[in-house]
This record gives C-alpha cells, sequence and structure tokens, in this order.
C-alpha cells in the first residue's frame, strides 16, 4: 500500500508556442526483475502573443547584402502586455540585427499590435541558426523565442567568352582561346572546372586538338562543327585566364565568317555559388582582292540582331556587314506580305547601322527580318508585342 509522488515542473518559456512532448521513464523492480515504467508527459506552451510567420527563413543572403523581413505581433489576450526587451539569442555577436516598433519597452493593450524588424547580414559562407528572445514582464513574467535561419554564400561571378577572329584562310596551327574572368565580390576563385558545348559552321575552322581541356565530343553536324570539352580545375582572376585553346587549321569554303557559340556551360567552384554567364565570338576569314572582281569574295562577319527580343513599345535592328553596294532590310509576315522595306547604299568603314522599328505602323504578331546584301542574305525572327 505504499505510494511515491513524483513532482515534475513543466517550464517551457524558452520555447517556442505548441503542444510540448516528454518521457518519464522509472525503473521498478517487480519479483526481482527490473521492469521500466514509460510514462508521457504533454504540455502546451501559449503565450498571450500571436505571430505571423512563426519562424523567419531568410534562405541564401550574399555576405556583402542585407536581407530584411518583418515579425507583426498581436496580443491576443484580455491583459496590457509589457514587453521589456527584445534581442537576438546568440547576442550581439549574432548575424541578425533586431529592432521594434515601437521601441522597447512597451505596453501592448489587448488588440494591440507591434512590429518586429530582422536584418541578415551574414559574413561568412556558412549556415546561421538564432532566434528572437522577448521578455515579456506582464501580465506575467515570460520568454517568447522565434527561430530565425539563413544562409551566407560568397556569390562570384564568372564570364566565359570566345574569341572574335579574322584571318587568312592559309593560317595553320591558329590557336583560338577560351578566356574566363571573375567579376562581383571576387577578384579570385581557385578549383575552378568547366564543361561547355562550342558550335561554329565547320567551313571555317578546323579544330585538331584542345590545349588545357579534354575533348568529349569533336564532330561535324549539318555543317556545323559541335565541340564538347571538360577544362580541369583552373584558378580564374578579374585579369582574364586562358581556360583552354582550340588549336586547328583555318579553311576556307561557301562562306567567309561564323558565330562561335556557346550552346551551353557550367562551372564548378568550391565553397563558393557562382554564376556563369558566356559571350560568344566570331570566326571570320580575309581574302586577297588582287586580281580583279573575279578573285573577290565576301570578307568580314554578317549580323543581324533584333533589340529587345520580343519588342513591345520601342526596338531596333542592329546589322554589321563588311560589304559596300546597295543593302535592304525587310519586315516579312507569317502571311509572306512586306510590312516593312528600307534600303541604303552602305559603306563597310561603318559596318554597324542601328535601324528604328516602326512599333506603330505594325501590328502584334511574327515577322521575319530578311537582310540583303548584294552577295548575301540572313534572315532572323521578330516577334511583336503591343
Amino acid at each position: 500500500g505504499e505510494k511515491r509522488v513524483l513532482r515534475v515542473e513543466f517550464d517551457p518559456s524558452a520555447a517556442t508556442d505548441g503542444i510540448k512532448v516528454a518521457y518519464l521513464t522509472i525503473q521498478a523492480k517487480i519479483s526481482d526483475t527490473i521492469v521500466p515504467v514509460i510514462s508521457e508527459l504533454k504540455g502546451e506552451r501559449r503565450t498571450s502573443l500571436f505571430v505571423t510567420p512563426t519562424s523567419m527563413t531568410f534562405g541564401q543572403v550574399s555576405v556583402t547584402a542585407t536581407s530584411t523581413q518583418s515579425l507583426i505581433f498581436t496580443n491576443s489576450g484580455s491583459e496590457p502586455l509589457v514587453i521589456s526587451s527584445i534581442v537576438p539569442q546568440s547576442g550581439t555577436n549574432s548575424a541578425f540585427r533586431v529592432r521594434s516598433n515601437p521601441g522597447v519597452p512597451m505596453t501592448i493593450q489587448p488588440g494591440g499590435v507591434f512590429e518586429i524588424i530582422v536584418d541578415f547580414a551574414p559574413k561568412q559562407q556558412r549556415t546561421y541558426i538564432d532566434g528572437v528572445v522577448m521578455k515579456l514582464d506582464a501580465p506575467c513574467s515570460d520568454t517568447r523565442v522565434l527561430t530565425l535561419t539563413g544562409a551566407g554564400v560568397v556569390v562570384v561571378d564568372v564570364v566565359t567568352s570566345l574569341p572574335n577572329v579574322l584571318e587568312s584562310p592559309s593560317t595553320r596551327d591558329k590557336r583560338l582561346p577560351i578566356i574566363a574572368r571573375v567579376s562581383g565580390e571576387a577578384t579570385r576563385i581557385d578549383s575552378t572546372s568547366f564543361t561547355m558545348r562550342i558550335r561554329y559552321i565547320a567551313a571555317l575552322f578546323a579544330v585538331r586538338d584542345v590545349i588545357g581541356a579534354r575533348i568529349l565530343r569533336n564532330e561535324v553536324t549539318g555543317g556545323f562543327a559541335v565541340i564538347d570539352l571538360e577544362i580541369p580545375p583552373k584558378t580564374i582572376d578579374s585579369a582574364g585566364t586562358v581556360v583552354a585553346e582550340l588549336l586547328g587549321d583555318m579553311t576556307i569554303g561557301p562562306i567567309d565568317s561564323t558565330d562561335m557559340i556557346f550552346d551551353r556551360a557550367a562551372m564548378t567552384a568550391p565553397n563558393v555559388t557562382s554564376r556563369l554567364r558566356t559571350e560568344n565570338g566570331s570566326i571570320a576569314i580575309t581574302i586577297c582582292e588582287a586580281g580583279g572582281p573575279r578573285l573577290v569574295r565576301r570578307s568580314g562577319r554578317l549580323r543581324v540582331e533584333v533589340l529587345p527580343n520580343p519588342v513591345a513599345e520601342q526596338g531596333e535592328i542592329v546589322t554589321e556587314t563588311y560589304e559596300r553596294g546597295m543593302h535592304s532590310l525587310k519586315l516579312i509576315s507569317t502571311g509572306g506580305e512586306v510590312a516593312h522595306e528600307i534600303s541604303w547604299p552602305h559603306d563597310a568603314s561603318s559596318p554597324v547601322v542601328h535601324h528604328r522599328i516602326p512599333v506603330e505602323l505594325l501590328t502584334s504578331g511574327l515577322y521575319q527580318v530578311v537582310l540583303e546584301t548584294p552577295s548575301r542574305r540572313r534572315i532572323v525572327p521578330l516577334s511583336l508585342i503591343r
């Protein structure tokens, strides 16, 4: 008939609101056998403060930036709340800075609200976990904690670029460098590796090898050279680093220029969050004009670009040609009608010409932009949204 009483104190003042569960295990000896007796303990932490949201997640934030969020609190009780302090749980060294509106100490009447503003300013690339600690003095002494989480990241912008080459078709052992440079928050990153696919018209340049990289694919498909590369870890700085070189021979064919483009590119760098941007290049060949017109060949690149595309309120067409003579530019609708046409005598010494798109004269839809020179023709799409 003997009994023992165990008193358990439930003090969730340093915890968040909600149901809390714990288990109490008592070892009892029954008939010389030790038997564990387990009791479930359950209680609910509930204050007079209602908060939305119940936690703050900042996600990834650059180590040179600051992200700000706010919490709105409501006194859902029937008595005034007196709040004496609101501070980060880890103190003054926290990456989270906390302030309130109104400032502390404050008294919030029933149904009243106040705001807590939290600034997250990480200094290292790592995960941060902290909390906002609010000390309540009335109607009873209490402490409220809300969880704060965020991650600091070092953001590094890297640009990879292909060259713009003007070369004789008789050139052998030509090297075309692939250059990577750092911009943004860093001036240098180590152990940076790349994978990329480069495409261009194969008639102008034949790749025999790649210096500083491994060739995964080098083939001609539909007249285009397609080269897949894997570049091992390199150190990249803001001045620019040659990460690989295409080694090959210039050739002559039915065209005199081609764009070199990145079909795709990706990079991997440890301990940083990287963003990769690519800049395409071009290859053009020079042809000797001695001997009269019968030996004259096209030279220089031919470019047509719509900026922006799609076009809304205004836009322009940029042409770049290196051929003399009359040039024309047409906008042709999907029904085959010429919606707009201009022509001009082109001076090769000023190859780039900007043409305003007469948006006010056109209807929404898809168009073909047709550039014609005395010996060449280039077509690009244009989308107009009004």
